[in-house]
């Protein structure tokens, strides 16, 4: 997938620089040079990201983590969009069931790691209490990104 998206921002550059647009072709072309992803980091200061476990079926995970991939999307930028979603009221997440530790009796569990936004996050933490009366039952922010994630990549429930 990845040497995909590569060869394709490779054509992207070359078609345009033969369509004359050079400054475009050469801003393509630093992005694909070795160190070149760090210049599409946010500048320093305007965001912070740290790194978010959700603790899953270790089929889910894999389920979500491939239908990433398939759509070429980053799950770390899907679940920051949910958790601001759910702050924000636009998508109003499933009261969750209480599941024993460890997941069902002989489920391998994993984790799915995935940087999120911290201000979103901390967002999300502070509306926590409003949206569990709202939806009256137990939310985490676990349940929330994996909720969002399912219905957002469209995995179904194991």
């Amino acid at each position: 997938m990845a040497s995909d998206l590569r060869d394709r921002l490779q054509h992207a550059s070359d078609q345009l620089k033969a369509d004359g647009h050079h400054d475009l072709a050469a801003a393509v072309a630093s992005v694909l040079a070795p160190g070149g992803w760090s210049k599409l980091r946010a500048p320093s200061g305007s965001t912070s990201t740290s790194n978010f476990p959700i603790y899953m079926p270790k089929s889910l995970r894999d389920a979500l983590k491939k239908a990433g991939d398939d759509m070429d999307v980053s799950l770390g930028a899907l679940v920051t969009e949910g958790f601001r979603a759910a702050v924000a009221g636009t998508w109003v997440p499933q009261a969750v069931q209480k599941t024993p530790k460890g997941g069902a009796a002989g489920t391998p569990m994993a984790n799915l790691n995935v940087r999120v936004d911290d201000a979103a996050r901390t967002e999300l933490e502070e509306a926590l209490p409003r949206l569990m009366e709202q939806v009256e039952g137990r939310l985490s922010l676990t349940s929330i990104a994996t909720a969002w994630l399912r219905e957002e990549l469209g995995v179904e429930n194991d």
